[in-house]
């Protein structure tokens, strides 16, 4: 069976409880419902909780593909260098002859 949903904005100078209190005595009429509360507050965190989740998740994937690319970019460098030094070798040993 399908519930109903509404929002109500509660009476600050009331507690939380009494105000809630009220409310279910209220709504009680309707005594095929149950009484469930849930605040927008504390909805918008759970949701963006996952978000936040997420977002730190690939903030370390991005840093850890940085990483592993900036290795291969030195070890090229490093190859092409050490090709560069037996080049240079054998230039120099033939410019002597």
């Amino acid at each position: 069976m399908a519930g109903i949903y509404c929002s109500i904005k509660l009476n600050s100078k009331l507690s939380v409880e009494k105000a809630l209190a009220k409310v279910e005595t209220v709504l009680k009429v309707c005594n095929q419902y149950a009484f469930d509360t849930k605040f927008a507050d504390e909805e918008y965190a759970k949701k963006f909780e996952a978000e936040v989740r997420i977002g730190k998740l690939s903030s370390f994937f991005a840093i850890l593909a940085v990483l592993i690319s900036s290795l291969g970019l030195f070890g090229l460098a490093s190859f092409v260098s050490e090709q560069r030094t037996k080049e240079i070798g054998i230039r120099k040993v033939l410019a002597l002859r």
